[in-house]
């Protein structure tokens, strides 16, 4: 639940009211999703409805990404906003690393996907992945 104004006690004992835009702007905002099976060829693996506005940093700071097993190969998985690309998470082994050159900004009505490579990964199973994003 929002509210307008947070009233708290401080150290000395005083009411003290803080407008809550100090603690929405600037919190981080955690966006989580994860396979139950075998990603199929272009599969699309989360599709999100942006709900409130936020914005993925450059290099996709604070993200991680894993797998129970390992890929045979090097899959890319592609992250788009809007159907377009706008990065990737690149898989060698069961940890990945980010493509994300520039930050992006969503507001609420984008759409936020991950999608399989074209030919996907015959044993790369159990894969998931949290963005660390902050709520603007």
């Amino acid at each position: 639940m929002l509210m307008d104004t947070v009233t708290f006690l401080n150290s000395a004992g005083e009411v003290k009211k803080v407008d809550n835009s100090k603690f929405v702007g600037g919190a981080i905002y955690d966006i989580a999703g994860s396979t139950i099976s075998k990603p199929t060829d272009a599969g699309v693996l989360m599709r999100f409805s942006v709900n409130r506005a936020f914005t993925l940093p450059a290099s996709l700071t604070g993200s991680f990404a894993e797998s129970t097993v390992a890929p045979t190969g090097t899959p890319s998985y592609s992250i788009k906003k809007n159907n377009v690309s706008i990065g990737s998470i690149d898989f060698t082994g069961n940890v990945a690393a980010f493509t994300f050159a520039a930050q992006q900004s969503f507001v609420s009505g984008d759409i936020l996907t991950v999608e399989a490579p074209g030919t996907a990964d015959a044993t790369h199973d159990g894969i998931s992945w949290t963005f660390s994003a902050t709520l603007v």
